[in-house]
């Protein structure tokens, strides 16, 4: 009788913390602003406006999101991980943006408004 191999299990492997460590490239050693990962990143303000003061509300959002964006940089992630959450980053800024318009809340500070349970 042969003996079988036991196939590892790879759903075992999730939360054992081993496997999102990886070597990263000399590349991603380098990052250190948002923008290395997204080059567009200080454009983001203008893909968001809708009305002139928009603008504005948007650069104050991105000074928001710029320590959070260095953070994940500091904490050795992927570029792919980064450049993900960077993605839900300029689809919730622009919700932000839509909201305060929609509510004329250009008074809210936008540290305020990321902070908020409605967006």
């Amino acid at each position: 009788m042969k003996k079988s191999k036991q196939l590892s299990d790879p759903l075992r492997r999730i939360g054992d913390g081993a496997a999102h460590r990886t070597k990263h490239s000399s590349a991603e050693s380098r990052m250190k602003a948002p923008e290395d990962i997204c080059p567009d990143f200080p454009e983001w303000p203008d893909s968001w406006q809708g009305a002139k003061r928009d603008l504005a509300y948007g650069e104050g959002l991105l000074g928001v999101m710029i320590p959070f964006v260095v953070h994940l940089i500091a904490k050795g992630l992927t570029r792919k991980t980064i450049k993900n959450h960077m993605d839900y980053l300029w689809l919730l800024g622009g919700e932000i943006i839509r909201d305060v318009g929609l509510h004329n809340e250009y008074d809210v500070a936008p540290l305020t408004k990321l902070s908020m349970p409605s967006v």
